[in-house]
C-alpha cells in the first residue's frame, strides 16, 4: 500500500445567514442557531448531506413565507453551514469559540 499525505494548511470557510428578529418583538435578540457542517471524507460520501439538504430546503422556506406573506421571526434565526467538521469539528468550534459571549447570552 502507498499513502501520501498532504499536511498544507488549508483556509475553511463557514457560511452564516442571518435572518432578524422582528424590530416589535421582545425577543429579538434571542439567537436560534441551525447549523450542519458540509465537508465529507471522501468523493460521493453522502454523511453531512441529508442534514445539509434539510437545512437549505428550511432556510428556502423561511424566504417563500417572507416573501409571500411578509413573515418575519420573533427571535433572530442563524442558519450555519461549519466547514472542517470530519477533521475534529473544526468549523463549529471556532465559530463557539469566536461567538461565545454572545451564544452564552443570547443563544
Amino acid at each position: 500500500m502507498r499513502v501520501e499525505m498532504d499536511n498544507q494548511r488549508r483556509l475553511i470557510t463557514n457560511n452564516v445567514v442571518e435572518i432578524p428578529g422582528r424590530q416589535s418583538s421582545d425577543q429579538r435578540d434571542q439567537i436560534v442557531l441551525i447549523g450542519v457542517h458540509r465537508d465529507a471524507w471522501t468523493f460521493g460520501a453522502a454523511d453531512p448531506h441529508s442534514g445539509t439538504a434539510v437545512v437549505l430546503e428550511t432556510a428556502r422556506l423561511f424566504q417563500k413565507l417572507k416573501e409571500e406573506f411578509g413573515w418575519e421571526p420573533r427571535r433572530t434565526i442563524r442558519i450555519l453551514l461549519w466547514d472542517a467538521e470530519e477533521f475534529g469539528l473544526i468549523g463549529s468550534t471556532e465559530y463557539c469559540e469566536e461567538h461565545a459571549k454572545e451564544l452564552s447570552e443570547h443563544a
